[in-house]
């Protein structure tokens, strides 16, 4: 069956709703990961109290290798938090992303904000085991650098690498309005003046760590 004709999102209007997207899921994630520090870590709460005082008097007396053993001693347990929260933080990712893409509403909040939608390259809904395809062939974009997320951005009908492999497309609802509204050029341009001041800053955190080592 030939579905409607396509309407393909621009690389920008996706990069938009996406970052819509990451605020959603930025605080879905705190609130879960609240719940989980206070019961994975509840019963580690007295030993931490513990350990900072103890930092603390190590920093006072200046004894090096007492902070030097108190990191060593801390170092497991961060690791274990680190691995349960990268756990939570990605089934929190997987049930958002193909649990709203499988929907009615074939889109996340951030793309139906944005007037877009997830169909396959038919036209058609695309179910929740290609929305779990998708989904996890968006993670090897992230372990490529992004790579494949760009390929939005020159491919001929604007699709990424995981569309390419979930064989689905981001379309606009109404092809009459696929322009990037004016606030989402806002939200860009916050995005960029961020992203510019921290290079600076890390530039000259650099320069500084440099000039400090030739000093020495």
């Amino acid at each position: 069956m030939i579905g409607p004709p396509a309407s393909p999102a621009g690389f920008w209007k996706r990069t938009v709703a996406y970052s819509l997207d990451l605020v959603v899921l930025t605080l879905l994630s705190q609130l879960v990961f609240s719940v989980l520090l206070a019961a994975v870590a509840g019963n580690d709460i007295a030993w931490l109290l513990d350990l900072l005082d103890r930092a603390r008097a190590a920093q006072a007396s200046g004894d090096t290798d007492a902070i030097q053993s108190l990191l060593t001693e801390l170092l497991p347990w961060l690791w274990r938090m680190t691995w349960i929260s990268s756990v939570a933080y990605m089934l929190i990712g997987a049930a958002y992303f193909v649990g709203m893409e499988a929907s009615p509403w074939q889109a996340t909040l951030g793309k139906r904000v944005l007037g877009l939608k997830v169909v396959t390259t038919d036209g058609e809904p695309i179910g929740w085991r290609r929305a779990l395809l998708r989904f996890c062939a968006a993670g090897v974009s992230w372990l490529l650098l992004n790579l494949g997320h760009a390929m939005a951005a020159w491919t001929p009908d604007k699709r990424a690498m995981h569309d390419y492999v979930a064989g689905t497309r981001v379309d606009n609802v109404d092809p009459a309005h696929a322009s990037m509204p004016g606030w989402g050029w806002m939200v860009l341009g916050i995005e960029g003046a961020i992203v510019v001041f921290f290079a600076i800053a890390l530039a000259l955190a650099l320069a500084s760590a440099l000039l400090k080592l030739g000093a020495l």
